[in-house]
């Protein structure tokens, strides 16, 4: 459990210094190489921590964590078992997932997850494993690092389960299209479809029956009833 706890807690000063040393060098962070810097000290420090975003009176982003800091300089947040759900304008929860690590520039719209990553998109039929994922929210692309092996299993209207594995993943939001690399393998699960049953000409023909049409009828206001006689040329 020691040993748990202790890699746990070097892996979240590594994201910190990764994220600081993105920041103040003002570059995108490149899985393969980093650059030293000061890490500053936390404004606030939350634990056991809930949040929900809303506008216009209708929940956006619910957002819990077992530990969240807070940095005001570098306007950067760090977080530890970090679960979030996104809702649609009709309330509805579009995605929800979670993470064993987060860090976020909130400036530059930059968010990094760590370890333990599961994405569900309820929209879009899709749910996404990883260990290491990067979203831009400026240009709406989610994406891996070149060697970091991400799953991905989408569901059609039809049931039809497409599962695909790879390294170097990138999804794009705007057109809901994603690929990799390399390193690619998947399997293909279609839904199983039942034949209804076909009734027998002995149960068809018992259960319908010849019946003579009848002539619609009218009542006159003392109750009287008269029938409807059509035209002989139907009109």
């Amino acid at each position: 459990m020691n040993n748990l706890h202790g890699t746990k807690t070097a892996l979240y000063t590594v994201v910190r210094l990764l994220l600081c040393a993105c920041m103040l060098s003002s570059c995108s962070l490149d899985y393969e190489t980093t650059s030293q810097a000061q890490v500053q000290s936390p404004e606030f420090i939350f634990h056991n921590v809930h949040f929900t975003r809303v506008d216009r009176n209708t929940a956006k982003i619910e957002t819990s964590a077992a530990k969240l800091e807070q940095y005001s300089g570098i306007n950067a947040m760090y977080g530890e078992d970090v679960h979030f759900i996104l809702y649609d304008e009709r309330g509805n929860t579009s995605v929800e997932g979670s993470c064993a690590l987060l860090a976020a520039d909130k400036e530059a719209e930059m968010y990094y997850l760590f370890s333990r990553i599961r994405i569900h998109s309820r929209e879009h039929r899709a749910r996404i494993s990883a260990e290491n994922l990067r979203w831009n929210g400026k240009s709406e692309i989610l994406d891996s690092g070149k060697r970091d092996r991400v799953r991905i299993a989408v569901e059609t209207e039809t049931g039809t389960l497409l599962e695909t594995e790879g390294t170097g993943f990138s999804a794009r939001k705007k057109d809901l299209s994603y690929a990799f690399a390399g390193n690619i393998r998947g399997s293909l699960y279609e839904a199983e479809t039942e034949e209804p049953e076909k009734q027998s000409d002995e149960h068809t023909e018992a259960g319908t029956e010849d019946k003579e049409p009848t002539e619609p009828a009218l009542t006159d206001e003392n109750g009287v009833t008269n029938e409807l006689e059509l035209p002989a040329d139907g009109k």
